[in-house]
C-alpha cells in the first residue's frame, strides 16, 4: 500500500469515528459540524468517500453466484 492510500485510510478511519459520534450525539448535521469546528462539506465529502468504501468492500467480500 502506498504512502498515499495509507494517509487516505487513516483519515477515512478518523471521519469514520466523527461519523459514529455525530450519529451518537442525536445532532443534526448542520449542528454536529458547527458544534466541532467542521465544515459541512468536508463532512459531506467524507460520507461519500466511506459509502463508496463500504460498497467496495462488500462487492469485493461478497461471493460470486
Amino acid at each position: 500500500m502506498s504512502t498515499r492510500e495509507e494517509t487516505r485510510q487513516l483519515r477515512l478511519a478518523s471521519w469514520q469515528q466523527i461519523f459514529a459520534d455525530r450519529a451518537v450525539s442525536g445532532l443534526s448535521v448542520k449542528d454536529y459540524c458547527e458544534a466541532n469546528n467542521l465544515k459541512r462539506d468536508q463532512y459531506f465529502y467524507w460520507l461519500s468517500i466511506a459509502r463508496k468504501n463500504a460498497l467496495a468492500c462488500l462487492l469485493y467480500t461478497s461471493p460470486s453466484p
